[in-house]
């Protein structure tokens, strides 16, 4: 497919800084004018990739690759040339939400302003949200289109929002972040509660169930760091039907709940026990030809 030379220029102004960034990579050091990173694509042990800011261009020595955003976009995600541009072309910028220290100190999180929230209309982020597995007409009914500014940046992602008033951020690129911290609560007044770690699940279970809510109380944790303000409400409740990740943290948080007595059902080891979690089970759950 034609693809205009001047667009293809565009695209590439897309920061590699801000990219990685959004995956949650952060430069070790400044040698100059380059950033030096441990490489993404290698499980190096010594830091041997380097990107310059100014030419946007990367050099990675233990693998041998070089070149621009476009590049690098494809060899991370594993995507074609066309794809890599496809989705670049359509983030208008990148989401970078902590700044990096140089001196060995942890990253300093910066505050996120929300300059407007909006139902989802991006291309990118509806194609995002049926590339987990969701419908767009169930995703729009819980998700938001959130513009937010960054240190001065503006940029944009799906939320969920909390009863913190604040939302859960994912972008296509695998950011991940918040604008405050808080479980998300959909009371119902019922005895029993559905309990999801993130939204992706909740959204994703109702898929599987075939329905746009669900009759009894539901709770997302968005983070099991947040189980605490979720046992605050227990008492409430006298069955649970656990739906957490098949993981180390899953399973703690799920133990930790039936350690203080509750009637708890583990629905992830019954629905997809082979599955990293719900979100994931349908993703790659076998179609039925009837």
């Amino acid at each position: 497919m034609f693809i205009n030379k001047s667009d293809i220029e565009k695209v590439k102004q897309y920061s590699i800084i801000d990219y990685l960034s959004s995956k949650g990579i952060q430069p070790l050091k400044e040698i100059g004018k380059q950033m030096l990173y441990y490489s993404p694509l290698t499980n190096e042990k010594t830091a041997s990739f380097l990107v310059e800011p100014t030419k946007n261009v990367f050099n990675d020595y233990s693998s041998g690759q070089k070149g621009d955003i476009i590049r690098l976009v494809g060899l991370i995600e594993k995507l074609s040339f066309y794809e890599t541009f496809k989705l670049l072309s359509v983030l208008k910028t990148s989401v970078s939400v902590s700044s990096f220290s140089f001196s060995g100190n942890s990253n300093k999180q910066l505050k996120m302003v929300i300059n407007s929230v909006q139902p989802v209309s991006n291309k990118s982020l509806i194609q995002y949200i049926e590339n987990r597995g969701i419908a767009i007409n169930l995703g729009k009914k819980y998700l938001s289109e959130v513009h937010f500014n960054n240190n001065g940046k503006n940029y944009f992602a799906v939320g969920f929002q909390n009863i913190s008033g604040g939302y859960e951020l994912r972008n296509p690129l695998g950011f991940k972040g918040k604008t405050a911290n808080g479980i998300t609560l959909f009371d119902k007044k019922t005895n029993k509660v559905n309990l999801f770690e993130g939204f992706f699940d909740f959204l994703s279970a109702l898929q599987y169930y075939n329905c746009d809510s669900f009759k009894n109380t539901t709770v997302i944790l968005n983070t099991n760091n947040n189980l605490q303000s979720f046992l605050n409400t227990l008492s409430n409740y006298q069955v649970i039907n656990s739906f957490l990740d098949n993981d180390t943290s899953g399973r703690s948080t799920y133990y930790k709940i039936a350690n203080l007595g509750f009637e708890v059902y583990n629905q992830s080891e019954i629905i997809y026990p082979n599955s990293k979690d719900f979100n994931d089970f349908i993703l790659n759950k076998p179609l039925i030809v009837t």
